[in-house]
């Protein structure tokens, strides 16, 4: 026999290995996480999750606290960008419903909307204006760019 117990532990050694190697995958995932991609952070929360395992399993409780500590501030960056990516689709929503509303009214009165057209191309620019912040803030570039457009658009129908 080599030494080790039969019950299939592994060493030491084998241990430090694999707390190691988490280590260098935690790490790769942090430096692929970047400012505003919520699901890289996501995915270096759980990096560092198994590192911090690994490391406790390995019986260096200074090395996996310091994991636990990085994931929770990638967990946080997740949410954020979580909430962030939500506020944005809800902004989008409204501002598209409110765009359609306002198209519509070109076309004749509604019944069921008191607003004036020049009043719903207002109501509208405002909605995409603020979609155009939401888009901004859950960093996305390109819907950002349409609802500015959109934004111009409406304001000078609303005029």
């Amino acid at each position: 026999m080599n030494g080790f117990a039969a019950t299939g532990s592994k060493s030491n050694m084998a241990k430090s290995r694999d707390a190691a190697m988490a280590t260098q995958s935690a790490t790769d995932a942090t430096k692929a996480a970047g400012n505003d991609d919520w699901q890289a952070h996501d995915q270096a929360a759980q990096a560092h999750r198994q590192a911090a395992f690994a490391h406790q399993d390995a019986g260096n409780g200074t090395r996996a606290k310091a994991h636990r500590d990085v994931a929770a501030v990638h967990e946080e960056k997740a949410q954020f960008g979580r909430q962030a990516d939500q506020l944005s689709r809800d902004a989008t929503r409204q501002a598209n419903e409110l765009s359609h509303k306002a198209e519509k009214a070109q076309f004749g009165p509604d019944e069921d909307e008191p607003r004036t057209p020049p009043q719903l191309h207002q109501d509208a620019a405002r909605a995409h204006a603020n979609a155009h912040q939401a888009a901004l803030l859950a960093g996305n570039e390109t819907a950002a760019r349409y609802h500015a457009a959109k934004a111009d658009a409406h304001e000078r129908l609303g005029a």
